[in-house]
């Protein structure tokens, strides 16, 4: 069965990184920025492993991965093994919100695709609205009815509190007695969902929280710190380093929080971050 991410399209994705390139590996392995979705357009056959979840995909196929997830492509089949990429951020409003499926055929739409794209790249020097548009066009065809993702309305609302409380103090304990369910059921029913525990989801929340913040605003970082609800700066700090590789003030400094690139299994350099 193929997984589906939740996503907004309401407004054009937030534009990261982006190029074309063909591999001479016949394995990926990578693990996804915490505030970053990555689109893959590739030519080649193979086999996709996000977090675990194993499918299969043919030529000419479009595959789109989450944040924070634990991503590996193997190759088969003699086509050229080349890819599209695009590192991007869907929009934070709430409405139109779809199933992004993590494989696609596009086959029947590859080659127009393909054309865009140059045409695109070509004007990249003096816009980069084209390659933008190209974006959001190719996720909105991929994407299907938010019926297909697994929801449910507990974890829904606990995260829906979460975001409104990331600048202050959060105790699940509380979190279930507002919600009207035990402490183990909300605990369960959130692994279920996401694979993580509750903290883990608020730290992850408040991580991209700060990195956008960091990266996007000129707000002292003590108040973004205070924002995201860890206002000490040394366990900011590490909250920031820990999650990125880099410290907030470097993320500032440098824009860290919008670079990300794949890296070969076979690269040293690859490190799991979260």
């Amino acid at each position: 069965m193929i997984p589906y991410f939740r996503a907004s399209l309401t407004e054009p994705p937030v534009l990261g990184g982006y190029g074309a390139f063909p591999s001479p590996h016949h394995v990926l392995d990578w693990h996804q920025p915490v505030d970053r979705w990555q689109l893959l357009i590739v030519s080649h056959s193979g086999v996709c492993n996000c977090d675990g979840r194993v499918v299969p995909y043919g030529p000419r196929s479009a595959l789109v991965f989450p944040p924070r997830a634990r991503c590996r492509l193997e190759r088969s089949g003699q086509e050229a093994y080349e890819h599209i990429f695009l590192w991007f951020t869907p929009s934070d409003v709430s409405d139109d919100v779809v199933a992004l499926p993590l494989v696609s055929d596009v086959s029947a739409v590859f080659d127009a695709w393909e054309t865009h794209w140059k045409r695109a790249f070509d004007r990249i020097q003096f816009t980069r609205t084209g390659v933008r548009a190209w974006l959001w066009d190719v996720l909105w065809h991929v994407s299907q009815g938010p019926e297909n993702l697994r929801r449910n309305v507990y974890v829904e609302a606990a995260e829906k509190a979460i975001d409104q409380r990331l600048a202050s103090k959060i105790v699940v304990l509380d979190l279930a007695k507002e919600l009207e369910i035990s402490h183990s059921q909300l605990v369960r029913l959130f692994r279920a969902e996401h694979g993580l525990t509750i903290q883990e989801f608020i730290r992850i929340q408040r991580t991209v929280r700060a990195c956008r913040l960091l990266t996007t605003t000129t707000s002292p970082i003590k108040s973004i710190a205070t924002a995201v609800g860890v206002p000490d700066l040394q366990q900011f700090s590490r909250m920031i380093s820990n999650a990125t590789g880099v410290s907030p003030r470097s993320m500032r400094q440098e824009r860290r929080g919008f670079d990300a690139h794949i890296v070969s299994s076979h690269s040293p350099e690859h490190r799991e971050k979260v």
